[in-house]
Parts: C-alpha cells; structure tokens; sequence
C-alpha cells in the first residue's frame, strides 16, 4: 500500500507540473547544438534538459524570439568553451528565456540558467572552475582573456535558479542590455571571468543579484539591482552584490580584480517596507579575500550598506587591494559594517578606513551617507508596476572617474553623470519586463514589444564590402560623435583574428580590414564604440 501511494503522489506532481505548461505549439530542443542553429522569431523554442552549444558551432537567436525552459527537466543551456552565441535582441524586440509554465503559474527557480563558458584566466587549482547545478556540469576556464563566446544583447532571463552565469568569459565577448529577473539564487554571475559589461539589470533575486567570484577580473558599468518583492529572499542570505576572491581558497592567486561603477541597489526600504525578513543582509558584500572595488554607486534602502563577512576581505581592504569610493548610502539601516575587527595596518578601525581618514594608500574617498529627508531623486514608481526610471532632482554628487585609477581605461563612460545608473535623459523603462508574472508566450495572446529611447550609437547600421571579400574589406558605418572604436574580426569558433582599434571623428566612417591569410569561410564583424553599445555584420571570406 505504501508504494501504491508513493507512485500515486509522484503521479499527480507530474499532472500538475503538466497541467501547467503552455498550450501553444513550440519546438523542442532535446539535443546537443552539434551545427550552425538559427533561432527564429516566428517560432516558440523549448529547451529540454541540459542542452549545449558544442565546441566549433553558432548558435544565433533572431530580435523577438522566446525560448522557453522545460520546468520538468529543469533545463539550462549551455554555449561550451570554443563554442558562439549570436543574441541579437534590439531595443523594440527583445530574446526572452522564460520557463514553460503558464502566466502566473511560473516560480523562483523553474528552470536552471543560461552558462557562458570562455578560456580566461581564474585562481582555481589547475585553472579550470568546475560546478555540478542545475542537473548539469559545468567547466570553464583557461588561458585567454582575449577569448570571444559571442555576442548577447537585449537578453531578458525570468524564472530560473541561476540566471545568467559566465565562467571564463573573455573580454571580447559582447554582453550588454541583460535583464535577470525572479531568480531562486543568482541574477548576473561572473565566475573567472574577464568580461566587459555595461546596461544590466536584477529584479527581485531570492540570493545574490551580483557575484563575481574565482579570481574574477570583469568589469561593470551601470547596473541597477531592485528588490520590490519582499518574498525574494533565502535562507542562505539575501545580498544585492557579493565580490569575493576564491570562495573556496580566499587567499588563491593572482588576486581577482573585479570593478563596478555607477550601480543603483535599489532596496525593499526604498518601497516602504519597514519590517523585513532576517535573510535580507547587505547591498554589498566583500568576503573571501575580495579584489577590485565599488565606485559612484548608489545604495539605498538596505538593512546594511556595505558588509565585510570576514577578516581575509578586511585585510585586502587594508591592503589598498580592495575599494570603496565616490558612493552614496542614503536611508540604510546600517550604511556599513564588518564581522570582526579591523586589521589595524593601514586604517585604525573601518570608520577610518571608508571616510578615508586613514593615513595610509588604504584611505577610500568621496564616500557620503545620509538619512531622510535626501532628495535622492529616484521615482517611487519603481516600486510599481510601470516604473519610470528618469532621476529626476536630485542631491546627488557628480561621478568621479580619477586619473590612474581602476576607472580610468577605455572601458569606463567618464563624461558628466550623476552617481548610480539613472540619469536624467534615458529611461530604462520598457526594456525589460516589469510584471514578469504575466509575461505571455503564445503568440496569439502576445502584445506588441516596447522598447527604451534611443541612445546614442543604439541604431548604429554597419555594412561590410566587398563581401565576399579576398585580400580586404572595408567597414562602414556612421558615428554620432567623436570617439574611440573597436572593430573585431571573429571566426566561427568564436576566436578574435582581427582586431583595430581606432579613433574616429563625427560622420561616415571606413575603415580598411585585412582578411588575406584567413581561411575561408563566415566571420562576424563587430564594431564597439567608446559607450560600449555596438554593431555588428557578417562577412564571407573567398
């Protein structure tokens, strides 16, 4: 009777889980990407179970096309090292990875995540960062920080458990325009990686919004993570964005040097909730000997600012290896703290440490925390269902971008900003999916897409001739300002074989490639611009 009973529970979970699934007609995708695979946007995808791009093969996935996640196999798709991804969303016509489940039916951590795996460094032994979630094994890692998975734009992840995770993602690699949103543990992941990624969001993630980890040396600007749910927390710790050196071995080498500048943390104080579960912790989090630091970044509304978890991360912080300077901590119930007492090397004490007091390289600088009233000049809408994220009055202190500093190279946008992501002239409202709840998946219920404002270079065309080209070819496109540009020749495996680096004035632009010596075949052409948004074409070599 007992197993009777067993099989039967086993059998109404499976109906129930069925019952929930979309009913609209899609494509399975059940099987390793062992070619070339285009996406289509008149077609609904759904992936199967542990689905990768393998070693040698593209996978492209057209403006406006959904892939769905299989709940019952908790599926996640995975573009191997050597392996290229194509997401070409756009402003008006976003890629969507969303579970099978039904409008309202959907749950934290439905399906596993989206895994990018490059060749870059890390500090794990041997090189190489294995994990085992998601019913899946994953391994990346290598030797080259030039290495190219792809190009991923536009990309909203909703209902998964891991959200988006790199792991050896190499600088060539284009991420920009990614919404993470519902995840049951992380939103956006860079495990080792040397990525470069500007325009991200993280809405309501039950674990860390940001993490970055195994020697991690990638680069981030304009970020906003949001909680407005105040069910999105865990047990293991609610954090908004976590950097730690080697979460295994805290004092692995080379050091990890993650960078982050011009975040909103956006907390559930911010909404209006004065009570919050214990598992709500910090907006940020340095642990396990932490590199890299924090800049022009804005937290609100958090139970603590910033948090040191352990000694190992106070100590790089005392060693001038890790940073905080030029934010804003407005209405946190604590703006910082630590779990222990400070080193006592370089800054007697924290407070000594981040109201840069210190004498010593350790000092930070231009750190300001404040209470209520502040006119922080964020809109209460963001709590609601049709957010406006235009700042609007606002006290906040302009962005400070320091000469030989971690923000001065070519990635950081330097010009004239407030602190945080949110400016006065791009909302960021409709590129992403605010009421993920009732994102709809059939196309006959579907409402047209919306998409932001245009931002400058956001429409960039870009031709390529002769094409098919022999010895050269030219690249042409229009720039609205004067700048500095990056034109990259990428083959099939997703390796960069050509690569200029240029300045440009305003207006029409040509610029000669040599694709003599280069096997035959189709290469990728993509041309990034000084604001990080960039162009891409293809090109037949003879």
């Amino acid at each position: 009777m007992k197993k009777i009973i067993i099989l039967m529970s086993t059998l109404m979970c499976a109906l129930s889980l069925s019952a929930q699934v979309v009913e609209c007609a899609f494509t399975s995708i059940d099987e390793d990407i062992d070619h070339n695979k285009i996406l289509y946007a008149n077609t609904v995808y759904r992936v199967e179970g542990c689905i990768r791009v393998l070693p040698g093969y593209t996978l492209e996935i057209e403006p406006g096309t959904i892939v769905m996640f299989e709940k019952a196999s908790k599926a996640s798709l995975i573009v191997e090292r050597g392996a290229y991804v194509q997401i070409n969303g756009t402003l008006s016509e976003l890629v969507n990875f969303v579970s099978d489940q039904k409008s309202f039916a959907r749950q934290r951590g439905d399906w596993g995540g989206f895994y990018i795996l490059g060749n870059a460094e890390n500090n794990e032994s041997g090189g190489i960062i294995e994990l085992d979630e998601a019913e899946c094994e994953i391994v990346g890692g290598g030797e080259n920080n030039a290495d190219s998975s792809g190009v991923i734009q536009y990309l909203n992840v909703m209902f998964s458990e891991y959200g988006m995770t790199g792991v050896g993602v190499g600088n060539k690699t284009v991420i920009d325009h990614i919404y993470v949103s519902q995840s049951a543990d992380k939103g956006i992941r860079l495990l080792g990686c040397d990525a470069r990624i500007k325009h991200t969001i993280v809405k309501d993630i039950a674990g860390s919004g940001y993490e970055f980890d195994f020697g991690d040396n990638s680069k981030m600007q304009y970020g906003i993570a949001v909680t407005v749910d105040t069910s999105a927390h865990r047990a293991s710790g609610t954090n908004q964005l976590v950097i730690s050196n080697n979460s295994n071995s805290e004092y692995a080498t080379p050091l990890g040097r993650s960078i982050v500048s011009n975040f909103s943390l956006i907390n559930p104080r911010f909404c209006g909730y004065t009570t919050l579960n214990n598992d709500f912790q910090n907006s940020v989090l340095y642990k396990k000997g932490a590199g890299g630091g924090v800049y022009n970044t804005v937290v609100t509304g958090s139970p603590r600012g910033l948090y040191f978890g352990d000694f190992s991360a106070m100590e790089s912080a005392d060693l001038a290896l890790l940073n905080y300077s030029y934010n804003t901590g407005v209405d946190n119930t604590s703006p910082y703290d630590a779990v222990t007492t400070w080193p006592t090397n370089c800054a007697l004490d924290i407070d000594d440490w981040i109201l840069g007091t210190a004498i010593g390289a350790c000092a930070q600088t231009g750190n300001d925390f404040y209470s209520l009233p502040y006119d922080l000049g964020y809109s209460n809408t963001i709590c609601g269902a049709t957010p406006s994220f235009l700042l609007g009055t606002t006290d906040l202190d302009d962005a400070s971008f320091p000469a030989s500093s971690d923000l001065d190279n070519g990635f950081f946008t330097s010009g004239s900003q407030k602190r945080g992501a949110i400016n006065a002239s791009v909302d960021w409202t409709g590129w992403k999916i605010w009421n993920e709840a009732a994102f709809t998946v059939c196309p006959e219920n579907r409402m047209a897409p919306t998409g932001i404002a245009n931002v400058a270079n956001g429409k960039t065309q870009l031709s390529v001739y002769p094409n098919p080209a022999n010895d050269i070819a030219y690249v042409e496109f229009n720039t609205e300002n004067a700048g500095k540009v990056t034109v990259d020749v990428v083959n099939s495996l997703g390796q960069v074989v050509r690569s200029i680096n240029t300045n440009t004035a305003k207006g029409k632009q040509s610029i000669e490639v040599e694709t003599g010596g280069l096997s035959a075949g189709v290469y990728m052409v993509t041309v990034t611009f000084e604001n990080g948004l960039s162009a891409h074409a293809k090109v037949m070599v003879k």
